[in-house]
């Protein structure tokens, strides 16, 4: 995903993309202002709510959704692996949700750090991800949604199978992102852009056109 870094209210470097705000995180190099970089998503805080959300009716609270939405995210570097997986999926009750490495992403690993993983966990990202607990015979398991997920290369040298990030909002969970489109289509249907009024040149004042 590239993105244009522009400085914050705080001055610390933003972005935007598909009108969700993007705030780079701290402990990472900070990118360069006013450059395409590309990144990877990272993760998503909790959302905020109004002060008085609870107290609110129902058509108070949909005229009061959680503000500013965002979404943490880092610049990708050169120790960075792009995989591809076959899809998360949380098999059982007590099972954790994982994905298998594709071959070719597996052993693309194993070429740049010495280490094959298998599989792979979704960390604190909010990944899209398929639930097949009590799923018995005869019913037909939900199929996996086939996926690309960034690993850091120091997580992969000491045998860590968790995800750093993801590289769009595709990987993420429909919650996540349809939250995050739902907020954003509110603010633009409460706050329509102005209608510019523009004037024909060719028209005199009087309704006649000038010679």
């Amino acid at each position: 995903m590239i993105v244009t870094p522009y400085p914050g209210r705080t001055g610390e470097p933003v972005a935007t993309h598909e009108g969700v705000l993007l705030l780079f995180d701290r402990r990472a190099m900070p990118p360069p202002l006013n450059s395409p970089v590309e990144v990877m998503i990272l993760k998503a805080p909790g959302l905020r709510y109004h002060s008085d959300y609870a107290a609110m009716t129902p058509e108070e609270q949909e005229r009061n959704p959680p503000r500013f939405p965002f979404l943490f995210v880092r610049p990708v570097t050169d120790d960075d692996a792009l995989v591809e997986h076959d899809g998360f999926e949380c098999s059982g009750s007590m099972c954790r949700t994982s994905a298998n490495l594709t071959a070719a992403s597996d052993h693309l690993l194993a070429t740049r750090y010495g280490i094959g993983l298998g599989w792979i966990t979704p960390g604190r990202t909010p990944v899209l991800s398929v639930s097949n607990v009590n799923t018995r015979w005869p019913e037909t398991p939900r199929p996996l949604v086939p996926g690309k997920a960034y690993l850091a290369g120091a997580d992969v040298r000491q045998g860590l199978s968790r995800i750093t990030g993801v590289p769009d909002l595709d990987q993420l969970d429909p919650a996540v992102v349809n939250r995050l489109t739902r907020i954003r289509a509110w603010r633009e249907q409460q706050n329509p852009p102005q209608t510019r009024r523009t004037v024909d040149t060719l028209t005199s004042r009087r309704g006649q056109r000038s010679a």
